[in-house]
């Protein structure tokens, strides 16, 4: 009886050391051991473990998402998805929340919630920033699997935001701006690898105002179409 209770004892000491080690695993060795990066996932500095941790300077490609505490659970890590949980809560604009979610056959974000900087990164749309309401998208193999969410694309030089939708367009993602009947909406449609198509029409005064941006007339309002990559 003794002699069971000293390998139960030894038991319970061992699976306690291996859950220690896990919860203490630093987040840069899991960070660099799920190649993040493979999937335009990368940080300058990543500190901490994986259950309380910092990234500094996090990207997503080419867009920015600044420092944020993380954490990554390893229950999803035994069925082969990587799941690394964000956020940013200082009570300022640029407050973000949600998670990353990566796997053999792609990655996505899920839950996000936030303001996400994006001044200069689809040039010449006019685009300061995109709110990211209950976004949830997911690539798979290569294509849009899923996508659901509300988005606003903040455009400073016309003064309001314009409110959308996310959804899957074939294999690419869809963010739809404005409506159509609006002064103004935006297409934005990406790819798996980060090349993105879009197009911006306005009308009336919000039209004669976007015209520096070289919009060319078109059948309901000046458009603008652009492409480039954002990994």
């Amino acid at each position: 009886m003794s002699g069971w209770r000293s390998h139960r004892k030894l038991a319970i000491g061992v699976l306690g050391f291996a859950l220690a080690a896990v919860v203490l695993l630093p987040m840069r060795l899991a960070f660099n051991a799920l190649a993040l990066d493979r999937a335009g996932v990368t940080a300058s500095a990543v500190r901490g473990t994986i259950w309380r941790g910092r990234v500094e300077r996090l990207h997503i490609g080419r867009v920015d998402l600044g420092t944020m505490d993380a954490s990554l659970s390893p229950i999803p890590l035994l069925l082969g998805r990587a799941r690394l949980e964000l956020s940013r809560r200082n009570g300022a604009p640029d407050d973000l929340v949600g998670a990353i979610s990566v796997t053999r056959h792609g990655m996505g974000i899920e839950d996000a919630i936030g303001s996400v900087p994006m001044a200069g990164l689809l040039a010449p749309l006019p685009i300061d920033a995109i709110e990211l309401d209950h976004v949830s998208v997911a690539f798979s193999d290569g294509a849009c699997a899923s996508a659901e969410g509300v988005v606003r694309a903040r455009v400073s030089l016309i003064g309001r935001a314009l409110t959308g939708s996310v959804r899957c367009d074939g294999a690419r993602l869809l963010l739809l701006f404005g409506e159509v009947s609006a002064p103004a909406h935006v297409e934005l449609r990406i790819a798996a690898d980060g090349n993105y198509t879009g197009a911006m029409v306005a009308s009336g005064e919000v039209g004669s105002v976007l015209s520096v941006l070289g919009l060319a007339p078109a059948g309901n309002g000046p458009r603008l179409e652009v492409n480039g990559r954002l990994r």
